[in-house]
């Protein structure tokens, strides 16, 4: 009986063993996508958003102790930056430019919302949040409010 049962789940197993996985059917995917992204974080994240999947799919949620809204901010965050790389995705599937896509993520009215949903899921490193104009106009700003030493007073 028992070997009736390990053949049919062997047959199960084999049936779509010739098929990528999710994890490479996702970096495949986002990979072309002209954000220069790292492509070990991609594929890292490729393999986080599959595991999360399976989980849920196979386990009906999580599968280690941990806190329950840990989790759910974990799987939004995965959610929320999926979204804007198949955003992205669809706007170049429909013959938006390259260019225009790295503008839209860089300097776009929504460029910080996805550039933040991309850190926070370690697509991009947190310096990514940084804009060298801000952050010239504070060094600047910081170096005028500095007391200037009076030149009257140096010899007294």
């Amino acid at each position: 009986m028992e070997e009736g049962k390990d053949k049919e789940w062997l047959k199960r197993q084999l049936q779509h063993a010739g098929e990528p996985s999710l994890e490479q059917r996702i970096f495949e995917t986002l990979e072309p996508l002209p954000l220069d992204l790292d492509k070990a974080n991609l594929r890292a994240f490729a393999k986080a958003c599959a595991d999360k999947r399976n989980e849920i799919s196979h386990y009906g949620g999580r599968r280690h102790a941990g806190n329950y809204d840990d989790e759910l901010e974990d799987l939004h965050k995965k959610s929320e930056a999926l979204s804007n790389l198949y955003h992205l995705l669809l706007l170049r599937t429909i013959g938006i430019e390259d260019e225009r896509l790295r503008n839209i993520t860089s300097r776009g009215l929504r460029s910080h919302p996805i550039k933040s949903s991309f850190v926070d899921v370690g697509l991009l490193s947190p310096d990514a949040l940084k804009d060298p104009a801000t952050e010239a106009a504070i060094a600047a700003a910081r170096a005028a409010a500095k007391p200037q030493a009076d030149p009257g007073r140096e010899g007294s």
